[in-house]
């Protein structure tokens, strides 16, 4: 649901960037698939992966090997998830501008990163399951609502903070044709990117495999067994599973929303 929603934000800014503007001003609105290699459609698996192993190995053993609480992590996760969602958002729909190879790569992995990420790394129903927690257990629920209010006003602070850092690290000079003179270089920087993931994610396994298996559900009838390692990879194919779904719904639903649409296309 939120990459569905995250998707239709964007063709709604894509949109808004097909006005004709009368100062001679272009934005930067060349399309990610465009530039879209077959190695890179593995993003759709390897970024929910790696928010999947972030949020359920290592937050987890930040919570557990300090005085840390859930509740604190995840609102960390969703306001820092939500200053990423600034920074990618103006990368991907013009608003920042390339000015090299390096800054070519965040424009060509923004739309991945808003949609297959960040749609995994935050959680809305994890603010709202931890501020009813919070209000069960101090018998308030106004401590509960306080809760998810602050967590809000925080994630807008954070997106305008997230679009602002994009803006001022990229180019400020109009960008008036097309060229890919950073294509090349961009792909080699991803590619390399990818790899370092992969790594990531392995390095995550063997952590799980150190601290040994976990047995942690009781019973001998499981299909699967209950081990840290199984417990991770069914949530990683959750977690690619619903960011491809809500990639395709919102792929398909967006044309039909904007098809009668009053602004220019």
């Amino acid at each position: 649901a939120a990459a569905a929603v995250l998707k239709v934000i964007t063709a709604a800014q894509t949109t808004m960037l097909a006005i004709p503007v009368l100062d001679g001003d272009a934005k930067y609105t060349k399309k990610s698939h465009i530039y879209r290699t077959p190695a890179q459609r593995i993003w759709v698996v390897l970024l929910p992966a790696t928010a999947t192993c972030l949020t359920d190995v290592w937050f987890q053993t930040a919570i557990l090997s300090s005085a840390i609480g859930y509740d604190f992590v995840l609102a960390i996760a969703n306001v820092s998830g939500a200053f990423l969602d600034g920074f990618f958002a103006e990368w991907e729909s013009g608003g920042a501008v390339p000015n090299g190879s390096k800054t070519e790569a965040l424009h060509l992995i923004s739309e991945d990163m808003r949609a297959s990420f960040l749609s995994t790394y935050t959680s809305w129903a994890g603010m709202v399951g931890v501020a009813a927690s919070i209000a069960h257990s101090r018998s308030s629920f106004l401590i509960g609502l306080g809760y998810i209010i602050v967590s809000i006003l925080c994630s807008f602070v954070a997106v305008q903070l997230g679009s602002d850092f994009a803006k001022y690290i990229a180019s400020s000079a109009p960008i008036t044709n097309t060229s890919y003179q950073f294509a090349k270089k961009a792909h080699h920087i991803l590619h390399r990117f990818m790899v370092l993931l992969i790594l990531y994610i392995i390095a995550s396994y063997i952590y799980l495999d150190r601290g040994g298996t976990q047995n942690l559900i009781d019973g001998k009838n499981l299909v699967i067994a209950s081990t840290a390692w199984n417990q991770l990879s069914l949530s990683i194919l959750f977690a690619v599973c619903g960011a491809y779904a809500g990639n395709k719904v919102a792929d398909d639903i967006t044309p039909k929303i904007f098809q009668g649409s009053m602004l220019p296309m």
